[in-house]
């Protein structure tokens, strides 16, 4: 079955709660999706350009940078900025759904979300592609 593994679909997962980041990553990782995890914000742009994500989940919620700011250099940069980013967060206010569009944020989930519909999420957007 070696041509399955070249079709596995690539997920960046960028959250800074490992032990919620690892689980999903395990979640996404039995239902067949090659996932990176990051929390280093300073670092998601050469971590996306490394792994070449077909998704990327983003915790909006994080120090240093937050979800928005990141979204945004992922949206500017002419090698990620094709790459569909799914905005995932506990903390969510109406006023930011707007900012979500104008970082090129997708779609949003808020936790806490089944594994069922992170994945339905994922597929949603990919088969948009």
């Amino acid at each position: 079955m070696m041509g399955n593994v070249m079709n596995k679909k690539k997920i960046l997962l960028i959250d800074d709660d490992r032990e919620f980041a690892q689980e999903l990553g395990e979640a996404l990782a039995i239902n067949g999706y090659a996932v990176t995890i990051t929390g280093d914000v300073n670092d998601v742009l050469n971590v996306a350009k490394k792994s070449g994500p077909d998704v990327i989940l983003l915790d909006l919620k994080m120090p240093e940078k937050n979800g928005f700011q990141v979204a945004r250099e992922l949206h500017e940069d002419a090698e990620t900025k094709g790459i569909p980013v799914i905005a995932i967060s506990a903390c969510y206010r109406n006023g930011e759904f707007f900012l979500m569009r104008i970082d090129g944020i997708k779609k949003y989930l808020g936790k806490p979300f089944s594994p069922e519909e992170v994945i339905a999420e994922i597929e949603s957007v990919l088969a948009k592609r």
